[in-house]
């Protein structure tokens, strides 16, 4: 593959990574895909992960977060499910 090619090849994917990021449904979509390891807990799932992704912010806007609840709630297939993510 020429210099030329992957250039084009790395400018199309950051394109196609653009539009994901720019359609009006991506929390929807970021949904889904957790969905598929941890069923339920939407408001709790959908917060860890927006923390989660707070890690890559600039110091001043991390967050952290903290989950409690009785055994087998889905507390740590919440976390499993959101770091197979990052």
């Amino acid at each position: 593959m020429t210099k030329e090619q992957e250039d084009i090849d790395a400018q199309k994917f950051e394109d196609s990574t653009m539009e994901k990021f720019m359609n009006p449904k991506l929390l929807e979509l970021i949904k889904q895909e957790l969905d598929k390891e941890h069923v339920g807990n939407d408001k709790e799932k959908m917060l860890v992960f927006l923390i989660a992704v707070s890690g890559f912010l600039q110091p001043r806007f991390r967050c952290s977060c903290a989950l409690n609840g009785d055994t087998s709630e889905g507390k740590t297939n919440i976390m499993k499910a959101v770091q197979l993510h990052l």
